[in-house]
């Protein structure tokens, strides 16, 4: 199970600056808008993606993604729930 949470972080880390890419090229084309991710949605890559944000991100995001107002030592969370 760790050998699978470490490729999928390591392909995520790989893929995350292409899915900003196809984010932004989605706004206006259509065509963008089709890709698919590229890991297949199964319970084990939902856990290993709720693992990772849950040590990585939620310390800013929060659990629930919501964002966080900030304070003097780390910035703004934006929230990830809404759909900008």
């Amino acid at each position: 199970m760790r050998l699978f949470f470490v490729k999928a972080l390591f392909v995520g880390l790989l893929l995350s600056p292409l899915a900003g890419l196809c984010l932004a090229a989605a706004q206006g084309n259509p065509e963008a808008a089709k890709i698919q991710n590229p890991v297949p949605s199964s319970p084990e890559s939902i856990a290993a993606g709720k693992q990772a944000f849950t040590r990585y991100c939620a310390n800013c995001h929060g659990l629930n993604a919501e964002g966080s107002p900030g304070n003097d030592l780390t910035p703004e969370a934006p929230d990830l729930t809404d759909k900008t």
